[in-house]
């Protein structure tokens, strides 16, 4: 049997999905998504193995979210721990929290950043923000979403 390649922004795409479900807690776990992804896409299962991992152990590294871990007062404030992945609930929005590690900010962050503001066209600061805030929460999100905007190539080019 061949082996099929899968263009970069095909991979990327089925990791923004999976995170997307995960914040949307459409997923009772990992496993759900991966049963999909192993019938239509079996080579990107370890990549999202990979993502799943690094969001769990990035929470052992991030000082703000192993407080909240900690703290078991944490999670009648709107926390809950699903399956090793923590969310913030507040005004009935659920958002996946993204740990600041070193592999989340290369891999995930910066990849939802990425993805959410070319995905609206470059719009404003304002725009990404809410967009990316309504599914996922991390301490000092809006400043890192307006610095990433600030320095957007494309957006440089067409001011």
């Amino acid at each position: 049997m061949e082996s099929r390649q899968i263009p970069i922004d095909r991979c990327g795409h089925k990791l923004w999905e999976y995170l997307r479900a995960v914040a949307k807690k459409d997923l009772k776990d990992i496993g759900e998504f991966l049963g999909f992804v192993d019938i239509s896409y079996p080579e990107l299962v370890p990549e999202l193995q990979h993502w799943h991992t690094m969001l769990i152990q990035g929470y052992l590294h991030d000082k703000f979210f192993q407080k909240i871990l900690k703290q078991s007062k944490s999670f009648g404030q709107g926390y809950t721990l699903r399956n090793g992945i923590l969310y913030f609930t507040m005004d009935n929005q659920v958002q996946l929290c993204v740990p600041d590690s070193a592999d989340c900010n290369i891999h995930i962050k910066n990849g939802l950043l990425d993805k959410i503001h070319q995905s609206l066209s470059h719009v404003s600061y304002s725009k990404t923000y809410h967009t990316l805030a309504s599914h996922f929460y991390w301490p000092n999100m809006a400043k890192d979403t307006f610095e990433y905007c600030r320095t957007c190539g494309i957006c440089q080019l067409t001011k």
